[in-house]
């Protein structure tokens, strides 16, 4: 079935945009500091 495959990649983006927003984030406060 292809929806299986649509919900796999739609959980996989999420993460990424996760991370992504995590490490961002981390560098803005490492940032901030100094």
């Amino acid at each position: 079935m292809r929806g299986d495959n649509t919900v796999i990649y739609i959980i996989a983006a999420v993460i990424l945009l996760h991370f992504v927003a995590g490490i961002g984030y981390l560098i803005y406060k490492l940032t901030k500091k100094k």
